[in-house]
């Protein structure tokens, strides 16, 4: 652990704090002993206490240093402490400031059994008082917490620096206490009174690296910090290396934040718990990090595979001026990560139509991407941004996120001769109009429903109930979003602003840059249909027109799909073949493209429950319901073909989802050596590739295939160079007699060269 060195570290609540240790600032009046605690004491007089001081920790440049404090002694009233007398011994203290109590600060062994044991961290308050609860009257002993590596054994013997902090990124966060941990990894947090009462801690050993373990519950005995000790196969599964700046002197105090690594083929690794981990580099800008993961769905082995991507953002210290990184790093090699340096110091000013804004919970959700003329892209925090820095020329973006929306800025085009305040404005509104109509006749359909929208919710269009119907049909042209009417529609979407067509189909509506996702047409008994907003592209005039949007009749399925799993994502599907069916249908498949117009059958079914969804009416369906997140569950398909009239129902019944078939694909190289990482994917009706399977250590990828069927498992390599290359074996499954059956795919060296070039 570094003693010498001030640091600065962004934690994932943005927060840029200093980290590894700085002296603190000592009263030359207050001289604190080193002292034992001695047994609690109850029943404190006014007589006992009379003329006693409180040793009191102020944090004035918490934001710059927050390890800096000043010790000052300040008179005990009774068991309170006057916030206002605090402020008399001291310059500098406001409402920023942050104030500790602790035992072991204090001089006086009273005062030190009144405290005993509990911290009191506080904001300062004009005014306030803050009393003290003296040891045994309702108090909480420390706590013991077991600080853990990303594979779950402990770090023992870990430098562990203590710091408390609000629940806000904006609350302080300054710095308690250092302390080790033993040989299990446990170490002992105090019980806090104030609303400082958050934890974070940095964790230090010299054989794993340097974190920050910020996402902290209160009931949350292990704390898991994304290290590895070195000399271990896991170890070269991390990323690790150097951090610099452009003359190639090292970055001390880098933050590298990671949230989920890309392995092999894409395939996708999460977080433990979603959270983002954070790591820091030493003193000599070194650092390592290794994603903690569950690998809930067996797609890999038991660590991360070589030659996967951490996708990382690395941040230096405010101080330095240099820009952060935001770019993946190959794990197993040693990095060597060169922070650019910014341009001039610019102000950010961000503008609606009432002016600038400065409400703080507005301002935390802007990011700013700034495009480099050489390709390069900066992306920039509230937290990177909101004192101002030096950053450099280019095409300034600044998006939004206000209640669940996205909200664009016009873009500033930043260069040299550029104005050391950067504005943003709000872009103008943007008029989108179209007109929807019939799929099969082409005809306008007046007084249909159109609406833009930012999300999805829950349930589908087919649940809205014929009463609802009825009162959606009495709305006007132009319905407000609060006409009760309109509930049924803003439960399944996150609505903005809902129309319905006039005589000839037309219709418009204005929404601000990115505010919406898109447009969803629909009506009774017809399929909904949805355009994507990002393919408009406003003219001059500000406006922007939807393609033509057609209506299919539509008919309804209930079904009730069942399990015993606790939770499945059950995902209905309708599937039509071109050959056998009305003239119409080529029509009607080319309006869905997946990409930017689709049916809106894009709706989870909820398990155990009667469900409904709209299917195509006039057409030969077949209907099948899947679980694309959890394959060990068997497909429910329907084999009849399905023919409905618009607006007819069909119940399919009660169905219940089956077990898969567990199987396993042994990859191997020309001379029948077992394969690591190799990116296997099942392959159905000859180009249907599904995700990619990592193998482990033994060359094994496991899958689930449904009984009695066949297909392929393959590898797949492509590349800008116009290299396609494809190597599969078939495989066809029986029953419960082929349970673990294993298949052998053997890969050729020019494969094998270019995957693990």
């Amino acid at each position: 652990m570094m003693r010498d060195t001030i640091f600065k570290l962004a934690v994932p609540a943005c927060l840029m704090i200093s980290l590894l240790l700085g002296s603190a600032l000592a009263d030359e009046e207050v001289n604190v002993p080193t002292r034992i605690m001695k047994s609690p004491t109850v029943g404190f007089s006014e007589e006992t206490l009379a003329g006693r001081k409180v040793v009191v920790r102020i944090y004035n440049d918490w934001r710059v240093d927050p390890r800096a404090y000043e010790l000052v002694k300040v008179p005990l009233t009774g068991l309170s402490i006057s916030f206002d007398s605090i402020r008399k011994a001291s310059d500098g203290v406001d409402e920023s400031t942050a104030l500790v109590i602790t035992g072991p600060d204090q001089n006086d062994d009273v005062a030190a059994d009144v405290i005993g044991e509990v911290v009191y961290a506080e904001c300062y308050g004009k005014g306030k008082q803050l009393a003290l609860r003296p040891t045994g009257i309702g108090e909480k002993k420390p706590e013991r917490r077991t600080i853990i590596d990303a594979l779950g054994a402990p770090i023992r013997k870990a430098s562990v620096d203590i710091f408390v902090r609000g629940i806000s990124s904006e609350d302080p966060r300054v710095y308690l206490r250092t302390v080790e941990a033993d040989k299990q990894g446990q170490f002992e947090i105090p019980h806090i009174i104030g609303s400082l009462r958050h934890f974070s801690f940095v964790v230090s050993n010299p054989n794993y690296g340097v974190s920050v373990v910020d996402r902290y519950l209160p009931a949350q005995m292990k704390l898991a910090a994304p290290l590895v000790p070195q000399g271990t196969v896991a170890y070269e599964r991390a990323i690790r290396g150097i951090v610099v700046d452009p003359e190639g002197q090292p970055v001390g105090g880098a933050v590298i934040q990671c949230s989920h690594v890309r392995t092999l083929g894409e395939g996708l690794i999460n977080a433990q718990n979603g959270w983002t981990y954070t790591s820091l580099t030493d003193d000599q800008g070194a650092f390592s990090l290794y994603l903690p993961n569950e690998n809930r769905r067996g797609e890999r082995g038991y660590l991360i595979p070589p030659k996967s991507q951490y996708q990382v953002r690395i941040d230096a210290p405010a101080e330095f001026g240099l820009l952060p990184h935001v770019k993946p790093i190959e794990n197993g090699l040693d990095a060597v990560i060169v922070l650019e340096r910014g341009g001039r110091c610019r102000t950010f000013v961000f503008e609606d139509a009432n002016g600038p804004i400065v409400d703080f919970r507005r301002l935390q959700f802007i990011n700013v991407t700034i495009k480099q003329s050489k390709g390069t892209r900066v992306p920039l925090r509230y937290d990177d941004f909101k004192d101002g820095g030096v950053f450099p020329s280019g095409t300034y973006e600044a998006t939004a996120y206000e209640h669940g929306s996205e909200v664009e800025y016009q873009p500033l085009v930043v260069d040299e001769d550029s104005p050391d305040v950067l504005v943003f404005k709000i872009k103008e509104e943007i008029l989108y109009y179209g007109q929807i109509v019939h799929g099969l006749t082409g005809e306008p359909l007046p007084g249909a429903f159109v609406f833009g929208f930012s999300g999805k919710r829950k349930g589908n269009l087919s649940m809205i109930t014929d009463r609802q119907w009825e009162a959606l049909h009495a709305l006007p042209v132009d319905p407000c979003l609060t006409d009760p009417a309109v509930k049924p529609i803003c439960e399944i979407y996150s609505v903005k602003k809902i129309v319905r067509t006039d005589e000839q189909g037309y219709f418009q509506m204005s929404f601000r840059p990115g505010e919406i996702y898109g447009f969803i047409a629909f009506e009774e008994n017809y399929l909904g249909l949805m355009h994507r907003r990002h393919a408009l592209i406003p003219d001059e005039h500000g406006m922007a027109k939807i393609p033509a949007m057609t209506l299919y009749p539509a008919a309804t399925v209930f079904v009730e799909a069942c399990t015993d799993a606790r939770h499945i994502s059950i995902w209905p599907r309708w599937i039509i073949d071109e050959n056998e069916n009305a003239v119409w249908v080529g029509d009607f498949l080319a309006t869905d493209d997946r990409r930017e117009s689709m049916f809106t059958y894009d709706s989870w079914l909820e398990q155990n429950e009667v469900q409904s969804f709209h299917i195509p009416a006039g057409l030969n369906v077949r209907v099948k319901l899947d679980t694309p997140y959890d394959k060990k569950w068997c497909p429910i398909e329907f084999p009849k073909m399905i023919h409905l009239a618009q607006g007819q129902a069909i119940d399919l019944g009660w169905h219940e989802f089956k077990p898969a078939l567990k199987v396993s694909v042994r990859v191997t190289d020309a001379q029948g050596e077992p394969l690591e990482g190799v990116p296997v994917r099942r392959v159905w009706d000859g180009n249907h590739w599904g995700v990619p399977h990592n193998s482990d250590v033994s060359g094994i990828s496991r899958f689930y295939v449904v009984p009695n069927s066949q297909g392929e498992f393959g590898v797949s390599y492509h590349d800008e160079g116009g290299v396609h290359l494809r190597e599969t074996i078939p495989y066809a499954i029986g029953g419960k007699e082929d349970e673990d059956r294993q298949f052998t795919l053997q890969l050729s060296d020019e494969m094998l060269g270019h995957l693990f070039k």
